[in-house]
């Protein structure tokens, strides 16, 4: 079974599955891709840690404070 037929299954609000989506297709914006595309620059660091990076995978799975 497709990911995509499991996450429709769950009974959860469409604002979450639509949440989820953007998250696991990296659709979610954060200081990298603001960078890359020359919107914004300034540090590149976690505005929550201020250690890293900020990106996608390090809010979501590295961040200590996220």
């Amino acid at each position: 079974m497709r990911l995509s037929s499991k996450l429709r299954k769950v009974k959860v609000l469409s604002s979450t599955q639509n949440f989820t989506w953007r998250v696991l297709l990296n659709k979610i914006i954060s200081k990298d891709k603001l960078i890359s595309k020359r919107i914004i620059m300034t540090s590149s660091l976690c505005v929550m840690c201020g250690e890293k990076d900020e990106s996608l995978s390090h809010l979501f799975f590295m961040c200590r404070i996220a």
